[in-house]
């Protein structure tokens, strides 16, 4: 399955040091001016992995007492 690719703003070719010329997908990043290609390498860690290990505790909302109120 083909990955459309999608032009990066701002981006400068390393080769060419054209800006705004190029593009990327799921694998890969291209200059299309001179051909320069750069192939990703998958560096995503499993979501499981990449989350921190903290334990969600519910709060609590607290009515301020009668004397507190202003």
């Amino acid at each position: 399955m083909n990955t459309p690719y999608r032009f990066i703003a701002g981006a400068v070719c390393p080769q060419c040091r054209a800006e705004d010329r190029i593009v990327a997908n799921d694998f890969s990043v291209k200059c299309v001016v001179c051909d320069f290609e750069e192939f990703r390498e998958d560096q995503k860690a499993p979501a499981s992995e990449s989350m921190p290990k903290t334990l969600a505790q519910p709060i609590r909302f607290l009515k301020p007492s009668k004397n507190e109120e202003g």
